[in-house]
This record gives structure tokens, C-alpha cells and sequence, in this order.
């Protein structure tokens, strides 16, 4: 095989030069595909022995990966970072406040929160375009921020228990989607 790809003999070429050359096979048509059928050897070897190659670097890098994972999981401890927000305690009981004032005029199940870092938000439906409040309860003064007609307005509470002498707002706030989703309802009929 070794010969026959150094200097391919004129059976060989003649065998190949039949599968693509439609005329007659002379001497000189034998003369012009010998040198091409020898360079397209050395090409198709050389393509087989770099896919071989690919394959095992490709083989031998994912190997060295997953021993620098596995040995960088056995030498260095996993540091869990403290998370940046912390829902405390103050903060849910105002959820709840919020939650029990609202109870008796929408689904308690549709009373969410979420918690941003500056505030507290308490909202309808889990969603971002219907809040309902915000609590502002981790500084030295402490608010609630009541939505109505989505633009925020402010007060000062002094403890948690303040929030009930809201509940007009509370509510007001809340019912405030509902109308708007009846409207918008009314005006799609």
C-alpha cells in the first residue's frame, strides 16, 4: 500500500480514472491522473490522520478538564455567599397585616410579595404592574408606600401596627386593578 501511494502503479490509476474520466484511458490521460490521484492520497491520508488526531485532543482536553474540576472540588472549599437580600421578620409580619386587611375584599392567594433591597413590595397577582404597597421597615424611620392610580404615596408609620390605620388606602389600592381589569374587560366587549 506504502508503494502504491509513494509512486501509484498505472493498474491502480487506471482503476480510479475509469470511476470519474468518460473517454478512453490512453497513455497520456493515465500520464496527467497519475499525479493527481498520488496528490489525492496524500490529501485524504493526511485528512484521516488529522481527524485522528482532533479526536484524541479533543478526548485528552476534556479528561484534563474534568480532573482540574474534580481536583479543584476536592482541594477548595465551596464558599457560599451570604445572599444580599434577607427577608426578616418585621417585614413578613407586614405581609401579613397587609394580607388580612386585603382578605375580606380580594383572594389572599393572589397577595404576593417580593423583596428588592431598598423595600418590601406587596403586590396582586405576583406581578410587578399591580402594587398594592411598599414597606419600608429596615431603616431607623419607617414607611409604607400606598399605590393609587399606580403612582406611590408615602407614610410614616412608627411601629408594624401603624399599617392598619391604613386599610382604606390598603383597600382602595388593591380594588383599584380590579376596576381597572372590569374596564378594560367592558371595553374589549
Amino acid at each position: 500500500m506504502s508503494a502504491e501511494l509513494a509512486a501509484p502503479s498505472e493498474p491502480f490509476v487506471r482503476f480510479f480514472t475509469k470511476k470519474i474520466y468518460p473517454k478512453a484511458i490512453t497513455e497520456k490521460v493515465v500520464a496527467q491522473f497519475t499525479e493527481i490521484i498520488k496528490k489525492s492520497l496524500h490529501q485524504f491520508m493526511n485528512d484521516m490522520i488529522n481527524d485522528r488526531l482532533k479526536s484524541a485532543l479533543a478526548q485528552e482536553t476534556a479528561a484534563t478538564k474534568d480532573k482540574e474540576i474534580s481536583g479543584k472540588a476536592e482541594t477548595e472549599p465551596v464558599v457560599q455567599e451570604e445572599p444580599k437580600i434577607k427577608t426578616t421578620e418585621i417585614e413578613k409580619e407586614g405581609f401579613f397585616i397587609v394580607k388580612s386587611i386585603l382578605r375580606n375584599t380580594i383572594d389572599p392567594a393572589r397577595i404576593y410579595y417580593r423583596d428588592p433591597q431598598s423595600y418590601f413590595n406587596i403586590l396582586l397577582d405576583d406581578t410587578i404592574r399591580k402594587q398594592i404597597c411598599r414597606l419600608y421597615l429596615n431603616a431607623q424611620k419607617k414607611y409604607i408606600g400606598i399605590f393609587q392610580d399606580k403612582k406611590e404615596t408615602k407614610y410614616e408609620i412608627s411601629t408594624i401596627d401603624d399599617i392598619y390605620g391604613h386599610t382604606e388606602a390598603l383597600v382602595a389600592a388593591a380594588t383599584f386593578y380590579e376596576k381597572e381589569k372590569e374596564h378594560l374587560n367592558y371595553i374589549d366587549k
